[in-house]
């Protein structure tokens, strides 16, 4: 029989109890979902994938990285999964921007290997409940790295080998939160959709609408990507009104007598026409300037109203609640993968990274 040390049996007890001091980078996607996802690097079963850190701030240990779900795809479940992995840490001057397709050119010098080749078990997961999800995909060092305050962060992981449910050693869809950065310092933030769309004639797809606010620096820009109102016909065009009001916990959740089934989410204070009529589906797309850039996380409510004059016929879609993010900070992280080949000397490089937690 082992005998443990009282004081290292205290010592783990203890440690259950302090507060786990995490970073998390992009840094301004710590409390905001990602503009994007990605299956980088957990989908893969043979691939060499480099992410570049530039904003961990101060000096600390790094005792593991996590991934969290993409909260807004829509996916259910994903069964637990084994990845046979490898990571290494290192310490560089290049910025992320300037990131290399090379992998040794990434490479700081001194790095460490925090995880040898090993299996790890990955939980099962559900669509998030809340927006954005938890950190569920973690990966514990099994060596501590001493992060210095200064630089980037280089990790390097390289996927060995992997067994899902649909097999061993295929690609498969994790369903991973990401966040595209620009040199530009422009920062994106999706709507997080809520409530019910009604369902306009001839159809069987209830009204509904994505939301993107993006940050242009002086200005915030509103992507708008309509579906399934009131179709235009050659008798009678159709048209969407964009309804913006203030943002809040519970927003009340109104009927609206002129379409049967309908609800109007909110107290819109704000009626926007958007230029041009819908199309022969129901569809409107494009993008408003809604003006100077207002605080970041300031909240609103965004929902489409579609309506054709001639016939009176009238659909209200989902709603969203739209956050004003934060200016951009650059090209704090960028990543390089070779996705079909570990051993590759060389990989593609983007600016699209997975949001990532160190602990």
């Amino acid at each position: 029989m082992q005998i443990l040390d009282p004081k290292l049996v205290a010592f783990a007890a203890l440690s259950s109890f302090l507060p786990a001091q995490s970073i998390v980078s992009p840094a301004d996607r710590a409390t905001l979902e990602g503009s994007s996802s990605t299956s980088y690097p957990l989908g893969r079963h043979d691939a060499r994938h480099q992410q570049l850190h530039a904003d961990l701030g101060a000096a600390r240990t790094l005792r593991g990285h996590a991934y969290r779900r993409d909260a807004l795809g829509g996916r259910g479940d994903i069964a637990a999964f084994k990845i046979w992995a490898e990571v290494q840490l290192s310490t560089t001057q290049l910025l992320p921007e300037k990131i290399d397709r090379t992998f040794s050119a990434n490479v700081g010098g001194s790095p460490t290997t925090v995880l040898p080749k090993v299996w790890l078990d990955l939980p099962k997961t559900s669509a998030p409940t809340s927006i954005p999800g938890t950190f569920a995909y973690r990966i514990p060092y099994a060596t501590t790295y001493a992060w210095g305050g200064s630089g980037t962060l280089c990790v390097d992981m390289t996927m060995h080998g992997n067994d899902t449910a649909s097999g061993k050693n295929v690609n498969f869809v994790p369903s991973l939160d990401a966040q595209t950065l620009y040199a530009s310092g422009r920062n994106l933030q999706p709507g997080y959709p809520f409530g019910q769309g009604c369902t306009a004639g001839g159809k069987s797809v209830a009204a509904n609408a994505v939301f993107e606010v993006r940050h242009l620096g002086a200005r915030l820009d509103l992507d708008i990507d309509s579906r399934n109102g009131v179709s235009s016909t050659t008798a009678a065009a159709a048209q969407s009104v964009l309804l913006l009001g203030p943002g809040t916990t519970n927003p009340p959740q109104i009927p609206w007598p002129p379409a049967s089934g309908c609800t109007l989410y909110g107290n819109p204070t704000s009626v926007v026409f958007l230029k041009g009529a819908n199309t022969q589906t129901g569809a409107w797309a494009g993008t408003i300037d809604i003006g100077l850039a207002a605080p970041p996380l300031f909240e609103m409510i965004g929902q489409i109203l579609s309506n054709a004059p001639v016939t009176g016929e009238v659909v209200l879609s989902d709603a969203s609640r739209l956050l004003c993010p934060p200016a951009g900070k650059g090209v704090v992280s960028a990543r390089v993968i070779s996705a079909s080949d570990r051993t590759a000397a060389t990989g593609s490089t983007s600016f699209s990274v997975a949001v990532t937690e160190f602990f």
